[in-house]
């Protein structure tokens, strides 16, 4: 993350720490690894290890980690089609034909045999036991989809962490959105018994990141900000004081409204502008990039 090509090259040592706090820190993932003991960080940890690499001109190494991260967990599957342009494009932009099919059968063959070494253990095992492992793979997804509260808690991990590695470039961004992905989490936290915990890990991270969630002279992001946390906190309040009807749990009957409506219309705002921003940066210097991993 330190990198001298990386995206925190050239900030404040102040400013980098912080944005490595923020990544740490974010409440999200936290309370969901810690409490709901989930452990989506370690797939997700690949994940940023596999870009990082890559970014570094390490395409192997990142290879290598984007395969360990899709075996820990396939929600990481969302992200293989950037990986794979991203690769594949820098196999393409090579000079020659067969400078271009080296390139991409040598990430072919680290593929594989990166697969191969993972699932030894099972294939080794016999036939028989790595197919009772499938299937128990298989059930265990099946049931994930039949209840929509065990697939939201992984699926907000996903956008929020491209998020709050940019925290050099999008600090905003990085500051608000933790905010409002744990606050939609809400119910599935107070069922597992995690409210404290939640309310601990917010006040904190409000303490931590309070200076980029109301950016000085930026008026326009500080209402929205202020906006937002009010009605998160007025919902709560209103859970706290309201009772809930008995056909309902507690929390669920008040919170569906805002609790998707608000998550889904600032996540789709910022794609919009994420991918409005990618689409107004200079052309990548492919030459020096290819020149790294040859």
């Amino acid at each position: 993350m330190f990198h001298r090509d990386g995206g925190y090259a050239g900030h404040p040592s102040g400013s980098r720490w912080w944005m490595v706090a923020v990544f740490v820190l974010q409440p999200a993932a936290l309370l969901i690894d810690h409490g709901h003991f989930q452990y989506n960080n370690i797939g997700l940890g690949l994940v940023a290890g596999a870009a990082a690499a890559i970014s570094c001109g390490k395409d192997y190494l990142g290879s290598v980690l984007f395969c360990m991260a899709l075996n820990h967990k396939q929600m990481t599957l969302y992200y293989a089609p950037a990986f794979f342009a991203h690769l594949f494009g820098k196999c393409l932009a090579r000079q020659g034909w067969a400078s271009k099919i080296t390139g991409v059968a040598q990430l072919g063959l680290v593929v594989v045999l990166t697969f191969a070494i993972i699932w030894s253990p099972f294939l080794a095992s016999g036939p028989e036991a790595a197919l009772k492992d499938k299937m128990a793979c298989i059930t265990g997804a099946s049931e994930t989809r039949t209840n929509p509260k065990r697939v939201h808690e992984k699926s907000i991990l996903l956008p929020l962490l491209p998020i709050t590695l940019m925290a050099a470039d999008e600090p905003y961004l990085a500051g608000l959105l933790p905010l409002v992905a744990s606050f939609s989490m809400f119910p599935l936290l107070k069922k597992d018994g995690v409210a404290l915990a939640y309310a601990g890990a917010l006040v904190m991270y409000l303490g931590l990141a309070h200076q980029y969630i109301l950016p000085t002279g930026r008026p326009l992001l500080q209402a929205c900000s202020i906006s937002v946390v009010t009605a998160m906190c007025t919902l709560h309040v209103l859970a706290l004081l309201m009772p809930p009807p008995s056909s309902r749990s507690h929390a669920l009957c008040l919170m569906p409204t805002m609790k998707y409506g608000d998550q889904t219309t600032m996540f789709s705002i910022t794609a919009i502008y994420l991918n409005y921003q990618q689409l107004m940066l200079p052309p990548v210097k492919q030459r020096a990039l290819i020149k790294k991993t040859e």
